[in-house]
């Protein structure tokens, strides 16, 4: 093998091991519960009625949805950058719905969530470990 070959091919390996790494964010700053703060409905622009959303990640890649302290969905999750994949196993039939991320930080995340045709933003804060 030639140097030039090698370093083709020491490219390559780079640049797929660079982009395999970037496509997987590690979930950590993802792990815990999230308390919604605000929930706006993209077309129109208007933030919807105060509702308390919860989304719990958990590290054994399962989560849980919950609105008003009820819980509506329950499942597995999995993240490939910006978004976080959830199948909701409650049900018979388990569809994957797809969360847009577009901030994460240790204490903040907001996602883009498709339900219904209507598109909506909600931003939610870490809630604090009981």
């Amino acid at each position: 093998m030639t140097t030039k070959q090698y370093l083709i091919l020491t490219l390559i390996f780079s640049l797929t091991a660079m982009t395999m790494l970037g496509c997987r964010k590690t979930p950590q700053s993802l792990l815990g519960r999230w308390v919604s703060t605000s929930i706006e409905d993209v077309q129109s622009k208007r933030n919807l009625p105060d509702s308390t959303i919860q989304l719990v990640f958990f590290e054994n890649k399962r989560y849980h949805y919950s609105q008003n302290f009820r819980i509506l969905e329950a499942g597995r999750y999995y993240v490939t950058n910006p978004n976080v994949y959830l199948t909701d196993t409650l049900r018979p039939t388990q569809v994957e719905q797809k969360l847009k991320i577009f901030d994460l930080t240790d204490q903040n995340l907001s996602i883009l969530l498709g339900m219904g045709g209507s598109y909506y933003k909600i931003n939610f804060n870490k809630a604090q470990p009981n």
